[in-house]
């Protein structure tokens, strides 16, 4: 069965920023088109006009990361690490500096990635940052409608010594943080002579401002995102023993801490690059660069429980001829973001949004208990 996505309502890329839709939606907005859709299936037609645009929202960033929505504001909030700034998009306003600086403080400047990264929203509607130039996670002590540059350290430090460069943070239900922390934010990444832990860390922040180690054995830890239960965590890592240039892991949690990192094996990992965790429901999305794609990266589905089919390939529009990735979705609404470099935007990587029609359904040829 063939599984649809509308890919409607496109909201930021890292470069601009693109919304595909027909012209009796938009009504007087007018925004400059660009690029085209590939349609590569005539039922296709059913969901997205034959008169739909791309059109450009916003352009001019270096390279975006860690959107998250605003519920109560009805917008948008990403970075642009190396500009270190965070930028909002809403309806009908368009895109704008939301924080400057969003991840450096200092007021002396610095080369490289030293901007803000993952962003996420506490239990209480608090803006959460990891903060690569600062080496923290923080939190934006002002609200969401009202902010301002001016932050509380929540972690920035493990045992007395100053984190590489928090990256990518997921919340479970009890309200602790994980985080992990990769050496991208530091000037000379592993070789930064004011490097101070030795490793590549993924950690958790308890609610009583503890930090813990969760998992060290890793390369470039990045992405990272909690099973529906809680009882799994998933993240990528290029570390010994995998089979390809990066692996999906996951760990155990459990009373006790945590488990020892487990690689998911053949069916999911190969000899390219797997990376993009994304866990809803039963079905683990990712990103993958192997063999047997529509292009470059693209996105992948298979089911956790039970048995491990064989992924499944996202069809389009999801996946393009170019690199498709980060593939996020709400379990409720259906609606989620995914970035890629296809034809028709102006910078490197865009962020576009989409609906989901039908869910992904995965066939087992054979189970043999």
């Amino acid at each position: 069965m063939n599984h649809y996505y509308t890919m409607k309502n496109s909201i930021i890329l890292s470069l601009c920023a693109l919304f595909i839709t027909s012209s009796s939606i938009l009504g007087a907005q007018n925004y400059r088109t660009t690029g085209s859709i590939e349609r590569l299936d005539p039922s296709f037609n059913q969901l997205i006009s034959k008169d739909a645009k791309i059109e450009i929202l916003a352009e001019g960033y270096v390279w975006s990361e860690g959107p998250v929505w605003v519920s109560k504001g009805d917008f948008l909030l990403y970075s642009d690490v190396p500009a270190n700034k965070i930028y909002k998009w809403k309806e009908g306003e368009g895109a704008s500096v939301y924080l400057d600086p969003s991840g450096y403080t200092p007021s002396k400047s610095r080369v490289g990635e030293s901007g803000s990264n993952g962003l996420i929203l506490d239990g209480k509607g608090n803006l959460i940052i990891c903060q690569h130039g600062d080496r923290r996670i923080a939190r934006m002590t002002a609200s969401t409608n009202s902010p301002q540059p001016v932050f509380e350290t929540l972690a920035g430090k493990y045992n007395g010594k100053r984190f590489n460069s928090p990256n990518d943070l997921a919340y479970n239900q009890k309200g602790e943080l994980y985080f992990t922390d990769p050496p991208y934010g530091l000037v000379q990444k592993e070789k930064d002579p004011k490097r101070e832990i030795d490793f590549q860390g993924v950690y958790i922040l308890r609610k009583n401002g503890k930090v813990a180690l969760v998992g060290k054995d890793l390369e470039r830890p990045n992405g990272i995102t909690l099973s529906p239960d809680e009882k799994t965590l998933y993240f990528i890592s290029d570390m010994p023993g995998g089979y390809g240039q990066t692996d999906i892991f996951k760990v155990a949690i459990n009373q006790s801490g945590f488990g020892n990192p487990e690689n998911l094996g053949w069916k999911i990992n190969s000899s390219a690059k797997e990376f993009s965790p994304y866990v809803d429901g039963e079905v683990l999305y990712f990103s993958s660069d192997k063999d047997g794609g529509m292009g470059g990266f693209d996105v992948y589905a298979t089911r956790l429980v039970d048995y491990t089919p064989e992924p499944i390939l996202l069809n389009a529009p999801i996946n393009s001829k170019s690199d498709d990735f980060t593939f996020i979705i709400n379990s409720k609404t259906r609606k989620g973001y995914v970035s890629s470099n296809r034809s028709g935007g102006t910078g490197d990587d865009d962020i576009y949004s989409f609906i989901e029609e039908e869910a992904v359904v995965f066939k087992c040829s054979q189970l043999i208990t």
